[in-house]
């Protein structure tokens, strides 16, 4: 091969390079819907959640309403918002839009670390979801007839109260934990007898992980990245999220909102994309 031929598959090995790496990009910020299966044994009634977290705001690249809408068209049982709603102050009203998320049993939340670090308080988070018909929980539990939902103040910069945890998720009734810190799984107690899944955000699946591999995740991640863990009789899903944190671009992590259908059995994790 002579020079000139050389260089000219260089210039068209970089020109095929761009629009590959630009679509990469662009179908990196597309929202994906996955949907799962999991058991929990003693659960009275089959439930589908519908999981959000880390919208960090108002994402550029999908509008607010238009993931309300979304969520919706799921007809979730129960709505979770993971935390990590917003990052400032001034983005408090984008709460008020999910008054129009719609959920049959419950719609609940739990603090993530940015929204501690906003300084609001706690009194003007609960007013805000007050208002939107959400329920704010902070190391306290809401009973759904026999699924005990328990909600753990952030592991990072809240006040996470394990002895609540451990009180709510041990005994024989089957537990839903929502955490924004996966990390919180390892304070599970070893010896609950209930059936636990728990749900998280936090990790945004690394957000820069080109073809799935995450370059780094923040404090509170613990070992977990994304997808299904398990412990014993425990299961968690880590969610990448919606939004970003630090820059505003995500790589090989797409935004992610959940969905997963619950039922009594034998405790198990099943999952797929849509």
């Amino acid at each position: 091969m002579n020079r000139r031929t050389f260089f000219k598959l260089g210039l068209a090995a970089a020109a095929s390079v761009v629009p590959a790496g630009t679509l990469y990009a662009m179908h990196s910020t597309a929202l994906e819907i996955t949907r799962h299966q999991v058991a929990l044994p003693g659960l009275d009634r089959r439930m589908r959640i519908v999981i959000i977290s880390d919208l960090h705001g108002r994402p550029r690249y999908l509008p607010v309403q238009e993931l309300i809408e979304t969520a919706n068209r799921l007809r979730p049982d129960i709505l979770i918002l993971a935390g990590d709603m917003i990052d400032r102050p001034g983005d408090l009203d984008v709460l008020p839009a999910f008054a129009g998320a719609e959920a049959k049993l419950l719609k609940a939340a739990v603090l993530g670390n940015w929204e501690h670090k906003t300084g609001l308080g706690v009194e003007t988070f609960k007013s805000a979801y007050a208002a939107a018909g959400i329920h704010l929980l902070l190391n306290s539990t809401f009973n759904i007839q026999n699924l005990a939902l328990f909600g753990l103040d952030d592991l990072v910069h809240g006040r996470p109260d394990f002895k609540n945890l451990e009180a709510a998720c041990t005994g024989n009734r089957p537990c839903l934990l929502i955490t924004h810190c996966p990390a919180a799984f390892d304070h599970l107690p070893s010896a609950a007898a209930a059936p636990v899944l728990a749900v998280s955000g936090h990790t945004h699946g690394g957000q820069i992980a080109p073809f799935g591999n995450a370059i780094v995740t923040p404090p509170g991640s613990g070992d977990y990245v994304h997808g299904w863990y398990r412990r014993g009789t425990a299961s968690m899903y880590v969610t990448r999220g919606i939004g970003t944190s630090g820059v505003p671009i995500r790589i090989g992590a797409r935004p992610e909102m959940v969905v997963v259908e619950v039922e009594g059995g034998v405790a198990q994790g099943t999952g797929g994309r849509a």
